[in-house]
């Protein structure tokens, strides 16, 4: 499996199944090209998943791994484009699925130290409940079980000023998150 691939979908749908919350638009302000170069680097998480970060000429903050292509038995290098933003003093990285085309996914970024980021994905079920209280302006797309498939959702979510300020500008993101909290990530190469 793509290992990128594996790493986003475990950050974005947080270990949940398909069920998947998104924005429908970017939240914040845009990083600085020097406060993106932050995060640059070589990060390797707990079960060993191996990325790196970089800023490219035009100032994308990229992600980047292998991955094995069994049929040309060669490493193939795969990219993936991230909004770096920022809510008050919150960083999110916000990956756009669906070829560029669709919704945002939502990664919240707590920089612990110089060689230490703990990254925190988005749960499903607590924005859908946001949005169906009415806490959070959005919609609830349900796809209904299928064979042995359970019922799945995903949670779109429209930012107003309120809910940008409310939500993700909060200081505590683990009320949003899964259970299990934060992948850690390690910074390669330096000193730690």
């Amino acid at each position: 499996m793509n290992r990128l691939f594996l790493l986003t979908a475990l950050l974005i749908l947080a270990t949940v199944g398909c069920d998947s919350v998104g924005l429908v638009e970017p939240i914040g302000d845009p990083l600085t090209i020097d406060e993106k170069s932050e995060y640059t680097g070589r990060w390797i998480n707990s079960d060993g998943v191996i990325c790196e970060l970089k800023v490219s000429k035009d100032g994308t903050l990229l992600v980047g791994a292998m991955q094995w292509n069994d049929e040309k038995q060669q490493f193939v290098a795969n990219n993936l484009p991230l909004e770096a933003r920022r809510v008050g003093s919150a960083i999110y990285f916000l990956v756009r699925g669906d070829g560029g085309k669709g919704d945002y996914g939502i990664l919240r970024v707590q920089r612990v130290s110089d060689s230490e980021l703990r990254i925190y994905g988005a749960d499903p079920a607590k924005f859908r409940a946001a949005v169906e209280s009415g806490k959070l302006k959005g919609e609830v797309i349900v796809k209904p079980a299928q064979g042995n498939t359970r019922e799945t959702f995903q949670v779109r979510i429209h930012p107003d000023a309120k809910s940008i300020d409310e939500v993700f500008g909060s200081e505590d993101f683990s009320q949003w998150a899964p259970k299990d909290g934060a992948q850690k990530f390690r910074r390669l190469g330096q000193d730690n």
